[in-house]
């Protein structure tokens, strides 16, 4: 078990940020080398972050002289596959990727696989798990006094592809991680528009069956009455949680709203929710727990995530487990189904 472990991050644009945090604030680890194609790019993000790592342009090179424990690959989605792939194929013993997993569910299943054979541990920044109005929810169901969540209703900001990637991972978290049985789900494509390349519809719907008798109901794009967060329908009350820092809950038979809110400025927010991603990284490393932010958990959401564009093509009920290999979406808009 290491003291100390040797951390490294490919891709030095906005999303490094997230990373660059708590390896910077935690003394279990040690930042040796950035990568990025752009040396300049990756000499600046070195500099605002007061940081002295190895700069490299290859990862690969940055892998086999460095050596790193941890790896944190923070890329455009259209990379991530192809280059999470090659971390485990060349032996790095965890490796911590910004979502989505891949841009296709073919892409998705073929990452699991290869991770999975290689052993190297795969978590995804699904960093809102740990932020304090999520914990707060969750000890308070914890606790008891709600009994557990029955229904949920999700609120996804803009697109079901990026953003539903945390809205379905949480929803997925609140009902038990349990499996999904089927999805049904509807793309409003009438204004096709892109996020990081990747084009997403204009909104979305969709109800969704766990296997533990679970159901939500997911709202994805502007009109919608929360613009992110979770209503949690429990045995004994209601929990309501906006992203990223309050709630208000009620129990049965009260009638009356308790609030809640984070208090801490924006950089205690962050660093709060950086840090709970750092120990689930390293208590999977260590052997304590499976990372909840771990590829099995990715993969759950990421399939209802495809399942809902698969609905909307075929205009029936999806049943798990999901049988394509595309993204329904990117395929409607390249054979003229959809046009822009």
């Amino acid at each position: 078990m290491a003291d100390t472990y040797r951390t490294a991050i490919i891709g030095c644009g906005r999303t490094a940020k997230r990373q660059v945090i708590p390896y910077k604030a935690d003394s279990r680890c040690e930042l040796v080398a950035v990568a990025d194609l752009d040396t300049g790019k990756a000499t600046r993000f070195c500099s605002d972050w007061d940081v002295s790592p190895a700069v490299y342009s290859d990862f690969s090179e940055m892998i086999h002289k460095e050596q790193p424990d941890i790896v944190s690959v923070c890329l455009w989605p259209r990379l991530h596959a192809r280059v999470n792939v090659a971390l485990a194929e060349l032996g790095v013993p965890a490796v911590h990727a910004e979502k989505p997993i891949a841009v296709t569910w073919g892409e998705c299943l073929a990452t699991a696989e290869a991770f999975r054979k290689s052993g190297t541990q795969l978590t995804f920044s699904h960093q809102r798990r740990f932020s304090p109005v999520i914990q707060r929810a969750r000890a308070m169901l914890a606790g008891g006094d709600y009994g557990t969540a029955e229904r949920i209703e999700a609120f996804n900001p803009d697109n079901i592809y990026d953003w539903g990637t945390h809205t379905l991972d949480l929803t997925c978290m609140f009902a038990g991680e349990a499996k999904p049985q089927w999805v049904m789900g509807q793309l409003d494509t009438r204004e096709i528009r892109s996020w990081f390349d990747v084009p997403f519809e204009f909104a979305s719907i969709a109800s969704i069956r766990f296997d533990n008798d679970v159901r939500a109901v997911v709202h994805s794009g502007h009109d919608k009455e929360i613009n992110g967060g979770l209503r949690l329908h429990c045995t004994h009350g209601i929990i309501e949680i906006h992203f990223e820092k309050t709630m208000r809950h009620m129990r049965f038979g009260e009638g009356v709203w308790h609030d809640w809110t984070f208090e801490g400025t924006d950089e205690e927010h962050t660093a709060t929710t950086c840090a709970g991603v750092l120990d689930d990284i390293i208590a999977g490393l260590r052997g304590e727990h499976a990372p909840e932010l771990g590829i099995d958990n990715a993969m759950r959401s990421s399939e209802i995530i495809y399942a809902i564009m698969e609905s909307s093509r075929s205009r029936c009920r999806i049943d798990f487990p999901l049988d394509i290999d595309d993204s329904p979406l990117l395929t409607m808009l390249a054979d003229g189904t959809l046009t822009l």
